[in-house]
């Protein structure tokens, strides 16, 4: 390995500990809403077929956005396509459920920009601005991009895991991911 290569993945230890989580995924079993565990088993599978595609090689967190810049090609496992492959995935499940799937996007256009999905209830969650202060009924978070793993988090322990924000969390359209839904 090159000597710029190692100096770079040895900058990014520190920063892949900083992105620890401080509120840990919950676990669907035990989820107030019975319909996130159909959810959660659309984002398993489309987590494990992502991880087994032999062609694309995933990778995760902050070492994984170096390794997708660095190696290029056939590497992915920046959090747009983490989110992306994820939408994709679980809106057939979500809408033959009654839920909704969009996006969510905090710190929109700078470094620490991260991307996700989200699940919710429409009938029990109104979007309300501002997003941070949203109730936590009805409302999950999809982010595979920190593990690798089909993570699901309450909105607001999502949100509390965000560090150094610097443009508060969006609601985007998955279908024009520029195009914010929340005001």
């Amino acid at each position: 390995m090159p000597r710029a290569s190692r100096l770079l993945l040895l900058l990014a230890i520190p920063l892949a500990w900083g992105c620890a989580a401080r509120t840990p995924p919950i676990d669907p079993a035990r989820a107030e809403d019975p319909e996130i565990r159909g959810i959660a088993r659309a984002f398993e599978a489309t987590v494990q077929r992502l991880r087994e595609d032999p062609d694309t090689h995933w990778h995760t967190g902050w070492t994984g956005n170096i390794a997708v810049h660095m190696l290029g090609a056939n590497n992915k496992g920046l959090c747009h396509q983490w989110r992306d492959e994820v939408y994709t995935g679980v809106a057939p499940t979500t809408r033959d459920l009654g839920w909704i799937a969009t996006t969510i996007v905090i710190n929109w256009g700078d470094a620490g920009e991260h991307n996700a999905v989200v699940v919710y209830d429409p009938a029990r969650w109104h979007r309300a601005p501002p997003l941070d202060e949203a109730p936590e009924l009805g409302a999950y978070v999809l982010d595979a991009w920190r593990r690798g793993r089909a993570d699901i988090y309450t909105l607001r322990g999502w949100l509390s895991n965000q560090r150094h924000v610097t443009r508060a969390a969006e609601l985007v359209d998955p279908e024009q991911p520029r195009a914010v839904l929340s005001p």
